[in-house]
């Protein structure tokens, strides 16, 4: 059974109006030259479903910029200013999703199941009434299952019948969209007979693949990722929360720049949501790989005894309370300790990402945030004005100027950053502050 086709015949297949599945977490895993004949042969009223948009001029956002796509279904698009202006300006239709349960919802629809019951986002916008089920005294949200016409995957291998082999973390969403999708076309640069490829290393039975396209070469775009910026004085102090033993995930911005200032033998497992636990600190230029990035798109290492997997596996992990610790980024923090990260409205709304499960699902969350946005206002509010991520989940906010515990009395100021006293900390915060048996600096 050969199931290669020439790039052109197999994107023939996709009619306009179609339904379609891309796998990929920012680069890695997108297939970049399936996506580009796509752009070339024009077809249009696309729905795509991805879990980010990519960056301008790139993958699915040259799709989007070509006006071939009416509807997008992600998890995130802060990386793609482009898109977000299409959707602000409604000549993009988005919808959003929390990215754990955007991978379950694929993965119920490939596994010929038609919904699930889930407690995230109960409370925030993303939840109707009509989508509320009570159950035994407890409330749950359903979750119907998602599926497409067609998937477009990337792999790192593949052999003639369509049995495929993912690298690093270009793993994410592509087996579970190949399973979800009702045909499945797939690239890759290294096609073999079968027989070939090893059976236990094989992620994509070939039963769900369609057509093979074999690439000549990896163009620039599959190595597209980005490199930390600076670390600061809030990236220092959050060093000192990580203890030994611990499982902690590092949200994009800021939390992200910890990984680099952790020390070398800190007994520590980096969990990052786009399917790897021991991730490490950053890959020098002679030694990235474009199949190993975090989920905010750096290159990174890993640490020994590091294991890759899917996102559905990725998120089960943060769902079941295996992390001991989640360092988060933050629009607004209240008193309350509600967390708004997602979305400012008419202005930026990057989208949900990991975010909600992970502020959810994890015993402790640690804001890193600046104290103040760019236009000086004050950040940590009395209540939140934005769309809450998640309600009372926050433990700690480390700024540039203090660290602060959020308690049952109150927030209470444990540290200051910078020598500043407690009149000027209290004038650059809405919220009431406690001052922990601290002198008047």
């Amino acid at each position: 059974m050969n199931k290669k086709q020439s790039i052109e015949a197999a994107i023939a297949q996709i009619p306009d109006g179609a339904s379609i599945m891309v796998g990929g977490f920012g680069s890695p895993g997108t297939p970049f030259s399936l996506i580009d004949e796509l752009v070339r042969q024009g077809q249009r009223n696309l729905t795509l479903i991805k879990n980010d948009a990519n960056e301008v001029g790139i993958g699915i956002s040259r799709l989007i910029e070509n006006g071939q796509v009416d509807k997008l279904i992600s998890t995130h698009i802060g990386l793609n200013r482009c898109v977000i202006d299409l959707m602000n300006s409604g000549k993009l239709s988005v919808e959003f999703y929390p990215q754990g349960i955007f991978a379950e919802k694929i993965r119920t629809a490939g596994a010929g199941s038609f919904g699930f019951l889930s407690d995230i986002g109960l409370d925030s916008e993303i939840t109707q009434p009509e989508q509320i089920l009570m159950w035994q005294g407890t409330q749950y949200k359903v979750e119907m299952a998602l599926s497409a016409d067609f998937a477009l995957i990337h792999a790192a291998q593949a052999d003639t019948a369509g049995n495929l082999v993912y690298r690093g973390t270009a793993i994410n969403f592509s087996p579970l969209m190949a399973m979800a999708a009702d045909q499945v076309i797939v690239e890759t640069a290294d096609c073999r007979s079968p027989g070939e490829l090893v059976p236990e290393t094989i992620h994509t039975p070939s039963a769900f693949v369609s057509s093979i396209v074999e690439l000549a070469a990896l163009n620039d775009n599959y190595g597209s990722c980005k490199i930390m910026s600076d670390t600061n004085a809030i990236i220092q102090r959050a060093v000192q929360e990580i203890r030994p033993g611990n499982i902690v995930n590092l949200g994009i911005g800021l939390p992200t720049q910890v990984l680099d200032c952790l020390p070398e033998d800190l007994d520590v497992l980096v969990h990052a949501e786009n399917g790897v636990l021991g991730a490490w600190k950053q890959a020098d230029s002679r030694h990235m790989n474009p199949f190993l990035i975090d989920s905010a798109g750096t290159y990174i290492s890993t640490r020994p005894g590091s294991a890759f997997f899917d996102s559905a596996v990725s998120f089960a992990m943060v769902r079941r309370g295996k992390l001991d610790l989640t360092m988060i980024g933050a629009f607004e923090v209240d008193e309350a300790g509600n967390l708004a990260n997602w979305k400012i409205p008419g202005k930026f709304s990057p989208g949900i990402g990991g975010a909600m499960e992970l502020a959810q699902k994890t015993p402790r969350i640690v804001v890193l945030t600046t104290h103040c946005d760019k236009h000086g206002n004050p950040k940590i509010l009395r209540q939140c004005r934005l769309p809450i991520t998640a309600k009372g989940c926050v433990s700690r906010i480390i700024t540039e100027k203090a660290v602060i515990d959020v308690e049952p009395q109150g927030l209470v100021v444990r540290e200051k950053l910078q020598d500043i006293s407690n009149d000027e900390l209290q004038t650059i915060t809405e919220a009431s502050l406690i001052f922990a048996n601290e002198p008047e600096v």
